[in-house]
């Protein structure tokens, strides 16, 4: 059985039973804890542990570099937040915007306690809703430069 250390520092416990799970191996965890995927060669989901020794996933969709404070930009995130609130309903995740890194993400957060099961759940959602929001923020990336 492919068993995952528990002596990783900064890994969640739910991440490496969820790796477990999946047979994923250790060496695809970073020293920090993280660990992306990749979903039909275009999606990249980070799962990590967050404040709280809670687990996110986040994948971006948005780099806004040097638009990022411009009157553009925040029209383009009025559109898409108004379709994350019609969404938010149907799935947990939700538009966040890292202001470091001037990139608009899609998080979805989960409990402390949260195992395997949680993780493959939560990913199964987040994963379907992903393209959806990868397309939306195409469409307003392509409406900023037009």
């Amino acid at each position: 059985m492919n068993t995952v250390s528990t002596n990783l520092p900064h890994a969640h416990a739910a991440i490496l039973a969820f790796m477990t799970r999946r047979g994923i191996p250790a060496k695809d965890l970073r020293s920090d804890g993280r660990l992306t995927l990749n979903f039909d060669h275009k999606y990249r989901v980070h799962l990590h542990t967050a404040s709280h020794k809670r687990v996110v996933l986040t994948a971006q969709l948005m780099s806004f570099g040097g638009r990022y404070q411009d009157s553009a930009t925040d029209e383009v995130l009025e559109r898409l937040l108004g379709l994350s609130a019609g969404l938010l309903q149907q799935h947990a995740s939700s538009l966040y915007v890292d202001e470091r890194a001037k990139t608009l993400l899609l998080q979805q957060t989960l409990p402390a306690d949260a195992s395997a099961e949680t993780i493959e759940a939560a990913l199964a959602d987040f994963v379907n809703v992903l393209p959806f929001w990868a397309s939306a923020c195409a469409n307003e990336a392509r409406r900023m430069v037009s």
